[in-house]
């Protein structure tokens, strides 16, 4: 078996000082014959070789050898693996098998259980092997939101940790669905894998009193089981539809468009081809390009791109004659298309080809985490004298503070608890309550947006903060 080899190559593109501190870097691997199945997560990636898998880590290092004929990311510390058909099982970060690979089949495991097959049956087990919920369904999934899908004797249900079923059936709303139905009159329902921000779409068949015919509906169900939204019949009900930044891609005879929470067709279906929303802005296709538009339906970056991705930590791969390259919210090219193939950025890094090389590169952006979750900003945010400073709003309010901005003596207040903040633009000092504390870095304002030195402000309403040079990522962790 080939060795991989690590080069680095470091490109230099023109960028602020500010904003970028050190050239972006590049590692590829030389050998074409390692090929990647997915991005990293949770600092492993799965790739293969010689039709076998194995994880690396993000340097380029086999850490779990070449075994499996089939390998999944890492979820909660464990990956799914087979070793041969109907040998399957889940294996932590040092390659040990900690549930042993002797199922039929295995789903990821996810909050705290994974659902597998034995006998013909699934069942639910923790990470130590243990059967928590027994052996008894026709099919089961994974949880989310608390809740699994699962196939009891033919009939669909919603269960919850401790295998109570909590969903049998959607409980009619006549506001929503109108008079005629009753709840017997439930032909049929199809739920699909999970709920996403509190609901799950179910697709159902309801009929006409004293008649034969029956109607399909796109419904969304609360966790009681309710139906909360009721929409007209869209032409991809049979696809994936989920709430994604509040807001569902449907598909109608005039194109795709986006519903809210209220099931309003708020974003109208007019568009050729559309991606779901992520970090506030959706890829949408016009007259054979594509641009991307936030929630409220506006263009924000025009139709000019072959193909455009989901922005992931601040960039989206766009596809210009052939290449891919990555631009930010503002359409900025970040990184020029010179790939021919590129994933989404997971964890700082993203998997690429160019020139048939397989390679790996990073992301140049300061990415931003509270309490793990990663925050997203309309602008970039930057480094000045070795301090990150970040858009305010956007910060203030992810901390769980109120805001209030005075554009005549450019003072920000803000205020959470009992403790009170202020800052004024181009002044290196910042009020807590009573208290005058030094600053590194002044607040300043960069195309019309405020920035805010991110460490002085977060620490100011105690929280935790830690910056990582080497993968220019802000970890903030509020007590």
């Amino acid at each position: 078996m080939k060795r991989v080899f690590i080069a680095f190559l470091f490109l230099i593109f023109v960028f602020p000082q500010s904003i970028f501190a050190e050239p972006v870097d590049y590692k590829f691997f030389y050998d074409n014959e390692v090929t990647s199945v997915g991005n990293y997560q949770e600092g492993l990636m799965v790739f293969s070789e010689d039709d076998l898998f194995g994880y690396m880590d993000v340097d380029g290092k086999t850490v779990i050898k070449q075994q499996y004929e089939y390998a999944f990311y890492f979820n909660e510390g464990l990956a799914v693996v087979a070793k041969g058909e109907g040998q399957w099982g889940y294996i932590n970060k040092k390659g040990e098998e900690v549930i042993p690979c002797i199922y039929q089949s295995a789903f990821d495991y996810k909050e705290g259980l994974c659902s597998v097959k034995k006998d013909e049956l699934f069942g639910y087990l923790d990470a130590n092997n243990n059967i928590v919920i027994p052996f008894v369904y026709d099919w089961a999934g994974e949880f989310n939101d608390g809740l699994a899908p699962v196939i009891l004797d033919g009939q669909q249900y919603f269960i919850n940790k401790k295998g109570e079923i909590v969903i049998e059936k959607p409980l009619i709303n006549k506001a929503l669905i109108g008079d005629i139905y009753e709840q017997d009159d439930i032909i049929y329902w199809i739920f699909d894998d999970y709920f996403n921000e509190g609901l799950a779409p179910a697709s159902i068949a309801v009929a006409e009193k004293d008649s034969i015919a029956a109607h399909n509906r796109l419904t969304f169900i609360d966790k009681t089981g309710k139906i909360v939204i009721a929409t007209r019949p869209y032409d991809n009900m049979s696809m994936d539809i989920y709430f994604k930044d509040e807001r569902a891609l449907v598909k109608s005879e005039n194109g795709f468009g986006y519903l809210d929470k209220t099931g309003a067709e708020i974003i109208p279906c007019q568009f050729e081809d559309a991606r779901d929303f992520y970090e506030g802005y959706a890829a949408v296709m016009m007259d054979g390009k594509w641009g991307f538009i936030d929630k409220n339906g506006i263009l924000k970056i025009p139709f000019e791109y072959d193909e455009a991705y989901d922005f992931s930590e601040g960039l989206a791969c766009i596809g210009k004659d052939g290449k891919n390259g990555f631009i930010d919210k503002k359409n900025n090219l970040v990184i020029e298309p010179v790939f021919n193939f590129a994933l989404d950025f997971r964890e700082g890094l993203t998997w690429t080809v160019a020139n048939e090389v397989n390679g790996v590169i990073k992301n140049p952006l300061v990415r931003v985490y509270i309490n793990g979750e990663y925050l997203g900003f309309e602008q970039n945010p930057i480094i000045e004298n070795e301090r990150v400073l970040v858009p305010m709003r956007a910060v203030f309010n992810a901390l769980g503070a109120e805001v209030e901005w005075n554009d005549s003596n450019k003072n920000i207040t803000a205020k959470k608890g009992s403790t009170i903040i202020n800052l004024t633009i181009g002044k290196n000092n910042m009020s807590v309550n009573d208290r005058e504390i030094s600053l590194d870095t002044e607040p300043i304002i960069v195309n019309d947006r405020t920035f805010v030195p991110i460490r002085a402000i977060s620490e100011a309403f105690k929280a935790e903060v830690d910056w990582n040079q080497k993968e220019r990522k802000v970890e903030i962790t509020l007590n």
